[in-house]
């Protein structure tokens, strides 16, 4: 799950100045009043590991990049049609520490931002919490608990009159695989089911803390059962709250 918001952005690097100049980086908010926004953009140099970034208050903001030739900053309160100019500086060291983490305990990630959780991701089959469920109910690969900034758990898992529901999970109903009919959503029909299949990153930092992970969608009608589908999913939890003070 990754929401994008749309700005214009230029990098330049005036005449004359070498690489390790700073550079001007420019936002334009567009049409709409920019409030915590993610931004991500093509660093002016990959072999330079640290960077610092300050606002047009002259004030320092976080930076983090990917370690693939890209970074990305959290734009405070940009009113529509305006306009925000940044100084990217080359760094010795880290210039924030981390925000946003992500630790695996007993086979769940969990994200927190200043050590409050955001969300926890299911990974392996979780254990099932009352004793009415059967074990094909047992689930992994979904998002579980989501809570708002103040605390409040806002998604449900194994509910009593949806045991096959769990938080926030993607599975396909109405399916055609191989003249078979799998239903990866009703998992007490017992013709499919969703396994998580491996983490393959994770990382925390001053901006965003994420995952990338795989799981199969596994037809049991067949005999022996086949997978049917893979997917991949890339998650990041951005600390916009850290953010929406003024530029």
């Amino acid at each position: 799950m990754h929401f994008r918001f749309i700005l214009t952005l230029g990098l330049g690097l005036p005449l004359g100045q070498t690489a390790l100049a700073n550079h001007l980086l420019r936002v334009d908010a567009g049409q709409h009043e920019r409030s915590g926004t993610p931004v991500t953009f093509p660093l002016p140099d990959a072999g330079q590991a640290h960077w610092q970034l300050t606002g047009p208050s002259g004030k320092a903001v976080a930076i983090q990049t990917d370690g693939l030739g890209s970074a990305s900053f959290i734009v405070g309160k940009l009113a529509a049609f305006q306009t925000a100019v940044y100084k990217l500086s080359p760094a010795a060291k880290p210039t924030h520490s981390n925000v946003v983490s992500l630790v695996k305990q007993n086979g769940k990630l969990r994200i927190t931002i200043d050590d409050k959780t955001v969300l926890h991701y299911q990974a392996e089959k979780s254990e099932l919490p009352r004793d009415d469920l059967e074990p094909i109910y047992r689930r992994g690969g979904y998002i579980h608990p989501v809570l708002t900034p103040s605390g409040t758990v806002i998604t449900a898992d194994y509910p009593h009159n949806h045991k096959h529901h769990h938080g926030i999970w993607f599975p396909w109903t109405n399916t055609i695989f191989e003249g078979r009919k799998p239903d990866f959503w009703n998992m007490g029909k017992g013709t499919g089911t969703i396994e998580f299949t491996g983490l393959h990153s994770q990382w925390s930092g001053p901006v965003h803390a994420g995952f990338s992970s795989s799981h199969q969608f596994v037809d049991l009608i067949a005999k022996p059962k086949k997978v049917a589908l893979t997917e991949t999913w890339r998650m990041q939890v951005y600390a916009t709250g850290q953010g929406v003070s003024p530029l």
